[in-house]
């Protein structure tokens, strides 16, 4: 997998998510899903459990042991797995708050 080719899951302390496709064929960035939901507890200081599962084609998004999406891609048949937070700009409204803690990744 070249390093510019990737997907991004992005949870958001304001109850929307994302799930990006990066990399050559989406020239650039192609979004799979752009959704709200309830299920995130939102605010800062909130806990979330947020998983993303990738099985075959199938890329499923999870928050608080919750489905709330899923969606099919099959640009990468292997790849690896990071987690990260974004840093907003001074000034913006889009605060970041994140606390990662018993994290696992499985194979099925």
């Amino acid at each position: 997998m070249e390093r510019s080719s990737y997907y991004e899951a992005d949870f958001c302390q304001d109850g929307y998510y994302y799930l990006n496709l990066f990399g050559p064929n989406s020239n650039g960035v192609q979004p799979l899903v752009i959704d709200s939901t309830s299920q995130i507890d939102t605010g800062l200081g909130q806990s979330n459990i947020i998983a993303v599962v990738a099985s075959g084609d199938e890329l499923d998004l999870y928050v608080n042991r919750q489905k709330i999406a899923g969606t099919k891609d099959n640009s990468f048949s292997h790849g690896s797995i990071s987690v990260g937070a974004l840093f907003q700009p001074e000034g913006s409204d889009h605060l970041c708050d994140v606390v990662y803690h018993n994290a696992k990744v499985w194979t099925f």
